[in-house]
Formats: structure tokens, sequence, C-alpha cells
């Protein structure tokens, strides 16, 4: 229940009209899955009206920690609903950072 997770907040823009989803899945890069962070993937649902989903990715509990790991979060474009992908935002690499235990720069959504 209290394990560390990152969590990426996705903006949906254009018409909000209509329900919309989209697919996303984490991929590494300097992390690797497994070993500091799980992999994860699964369905971003934006209801009618809504602009904004969350994406959480458990964090793996390390003794060995490195400032420059790094994963990737993606959207995949063959998972859409009444939605387009837009040009250039559909990854984002995801910096894995802990400052005395907390994640940087913010841990606001490391408590539900």
């Amino acid at each position: 229940e209290n394990e560390p997770f990152m969590s990426m907040e996705v903006m949906r823009i254009g018409n909000l009209s209509e329900r919309s989803s989209v697919g996303f899945r984490t991929r590494d890069a300097t992390a690797k899955a497994g070993v500091h962070y799980i992999s994860t993937s699964g369905t971003l649902v934006f209801e009618a009206g809504e602009n904004t989903a969350v994406i959480k990715v458990p964090l793996e509990v390390s003794v060995r920690w490195d400032t420059t790991l790094e994963f990737v979060a993606e959207l995949v474009h063959t998972r859409l609903e009444n939605a387009i992908p837009g040009r250039y935002l559909w990854q984002s690499l995801i910096k894995i950072m802990q400052v005395r235990g907390d994640c940087f720069p913010t841990d606001r959504f490391a408590v539900e």
C-alpha cells in the first residue's frame, strides 16, 4: 500500500464533449523495469468534460540509487478512442529522483 510511485498527469485538449481513451505503456531508458520501476501499461479514460488523467508507475525500493535513472512513458496510438495523437508530445522521458526518501520535485500524488 505504501510503495513509492511516480505520477504523470496527461492533459487532453480539443473537443471534451465525448468520452475518449488512449493506451499507454512504459519502457526502459537508463532505469530498468523490475529493478528501478515496475513496467506499467493500461488505458487512460477521459469521460466527457474531463481534461486530465493520471498514469501511476510503481517504483522499486532500491538500496543503490542513481540520479540519472530515467524511463519513458508513451501513449499508444493504436489504442485510441475519439482521440487524435499530438504531433510531438506522445512520449515523455521521466527522471526518477529522490531527496531524503521523497520523490523530487514533488510527492503530491504519493498519498491517496
